[in-house]
């Protein structure tokens, strides 16, 4: 059965209070015609943390396919 940690519980918690407090603030701007957001501007937004996502994605793929690192290889034989 798929667990989630505390790690992990915490960054879904704190992801969605980001998005609902960033919804609200871009309700409130629209409707006091305040025009923080704009349309580039959400986009760009969106295309970045979409983008650093995907990258986060590959390294971690990378990184686990490659085994424990020579560093780790080195501590484990000398018994730190």
């Amino acid at each position: 059965m798929f667990s989630i940690d505390f790690k992990q519980q915490a960054t879904i918690v704190l992801i969605i209070l980001l998005v609902t407090l960033t919804g609200f603030e871009m309700f409130f701007s629209y409707r006091e015609n305040k025009n923080y957001y704009t349309k580039r501007d959400t986009l760009n937004n969106i295309y970045l943390s979409s983008m650093a996502v995907v990258l986060n994605i590959l390294l971690r793929a990378g990184t686990s396919m490659s085994g424990p690192s020579q560093t780790s290889r080195i501590l484990q034989n000398r018994n730190y």
